[in-house]
């Protein structure tokens, strides 16, 4: 049977101006505060998917269409100079269940997405690069780096039903290297920091439409 979290957004009623996860991350060429004021989550069997965001006016309609649609402003929802986390967890356990990686050992149960805004710039709406026909909403400025990656060193623990009861709750024990890249270059560009904290998360219902779910 799919076990649906209840539909709407659970979570607290006021707006928690303090950012419940906290860090930076890294590059050789720049640095971004990692500083999580919201998360969103919602599962359905034993997948969920969980939204962290560094705006405290972020909502789950925004989140949703940033992560559903394709060419969304993500100024809304994500801040000039911060980074973002997503994860989806594969064989989630509303009981809670805690994901570790270290020493490039792999682990499978989770996907970890940290985008990063890093340096000085804005999000415009432009080609990737001169050669590239790919036009969306990028980071850019001349001292403004886009970098995509993953945790590659963490302990975090995942809970809850999403239930008004029982809600969600991302703690993220210590994230303490990444891995990834800027877009326009192939090769990794590796990232130093330290992130950590622990958040409530808002049940979205929206987030079904993400993909990672079944149809």
């Amino acid at each position: 049977m799919i076990l649906l979290a209840m539909l709407g957004c659970f979570g607290n009623s006021e707006e928690d101006l303090t950012p419940q996860i906290n860090g930076t991350i890294t590059t050789a060429e720049a640095s971004g505060d990692v500083a999580i004021y919201k998360a969103f989550g919602f599962h359905v069997d034993n997948k969920a998917l969980f939204y962290m965001t560094s705006t405290p006016d972020a909502d789950c309609p925004s989140v949703a269409e940033y992560l559903t649609e394709k060419q969304v402003d993500p100024a809304g929802i994500w801040e000039g100079g911060t980074c973002n986390i997503s994860a989806v967890v594969w064989e989630y356990d509303a009981d809670g269940a805690t994901f570790t990686m270290e020493g490039g050992e792999a682990n499978f149960d989770i996907t970890w997405s940290v985008k990063c805004a890093l340096g000085e710039g804005s999000f415009e709406w432009t080609k990737r690069d001169e050669d590239s026909e790919d036009t969306d909403y990028f980071w850019v400025g001349d001292d403004a780096y886009e970098w995509l990656g993953s945790g590659d060193e963490f302990e975090a623990t995942f809970s809850g039903a999403g239930t008004a009861d029982d809600p969600y709750v991302i703690d993220i024990t210590d994230m303490t290297a990444f891995d990834g890249n800027y877009p326009t270059i192939i090769e990794g560009i590796p990232a130093d920091g330290t992130v950590s904290g622990s958040i409530e998360a808002q049940t979205c219902s929206q987030l079904l439409g993400a993909g990672i779910f079944p149809s």
